[in-house]
């Protein structure tokens, strides 16, 4: 409460702030807006449901969260602003020799490696009926025994770790592959649609608020070995298909770049100081 005294608007990110800025708002009238970033069940805490609806805005990355921030506050006013891509070079040296260490043509895939909620383990399982696809895991997590357990003998099959960028990593890549069992949005897809790299992606939370399917990337059902398979070769037969996706991404990346997520916060915080006045 001693960070917030003085405060005009505060905003919340993450759920221990919530809190805090209800308790602001009671005690000296401050208005606050909640952000949230991933798709989770409704707790009936009494508490959590009053702050979110005590809040003055609320914003969700995608639509599926604005959903769920609806359903707490009882109302429809949820506001989408997704994230901003990473404005990052490509190192071409780093990329030449990621290529030339894993060979042609290459799967990528960037991010932490918890199965149950990005499903490396299904990519892994295409890998095994192609030993002709390299397949490129980026990233670290609580999985990450486990995966390469079931990796166990696939020559085709790589995991970096944690790397810092990901940008070249993703350079690297002729197909990104993001068969994810839920996402709030989905963020590493933007940096993967500013990089240009095609796009194979789950049609879950808030992916295809970002991948709009046959138009900007391919979008396939959760949980499917078959349909993950048959989108990576789509897209690597056709490299018209390619040209495409990448072009639509060209035009569309702006609208997730910094200053346009800066802008709709900014209006926003106007919203909420005017509301105050």
């Amino acid at each position: 409460q001693r960070a917030l005294r003085g405060a005009q608007l505060a905003h919340a990110h993450e759920g221990r702030c919530i809190q805090a800025t209800y308790l602001a708002r009671k005690l000296r009238g401050t208005p606050y807006v909640i952000t949230r970033r991933e798709v989770k069940p409704n707790k009936q805490i009494k508490a959590g449901q009053r702050a979110y609806r005590a809040a003055t805005a609320r914003v969700g990355l995608s639509q599926a969260i604005a959903l769920e921030l609806n359903h707490r506050a009882a109302n429809n006013d949820a506001t989408i602003i997704p994230s901003a891509f990473t404005p990052a070079s490509v190192d071409s040296e780093l990329v030449h020799a990621l290529r030339a260490r894993y060979g042609h043509p290459l799967i990528g895939h960037v991010g932490a490696l918890v199965e149950q909620h990005k499903g490396q383990d299904l990519l892994i399982e295409v890998a095994r009926r192609h030993s002709e696809w390299q397949f490129m895991l980026v990233g670290d997590g609580a999985d990450e025994v486990q995966l390469k357990r079931r990796a166990a003998g696939l020559a085709n099959v790589w995991f970096t770790g944690r790397t810092d960028d990901v940008a070249s990593h993703l350079a690297a890549c002729d197909v990104f592959a993001f068969p994810s069992r839920h996402e709030g949005l989905g963020s590493t897809l933007i940096d993967a649609m500013f990089i240009e790299v095609p796009i194979v992606a789950t049609a879950v939370g808030g992916i295809p608020d970002l991948i709009e399917d046959d138009v900007n990337g391919l979008r396939v059902p959760p949980d499917s070995v078959d349909a993950l398979d048959a989108a990576i070769a789509r897209l690597l037969d056709d490299p018209a298909l390619q040209t495409r996706f990448t072009a639509a991404n060209r035009l569309r990346i702006a609208d997730y770049s910094v200053t346009a997520m800066a802008d709709r916060y900014l209006q926003v915080y106007q919203r909420c100081l005017g509301a105050r006045r």
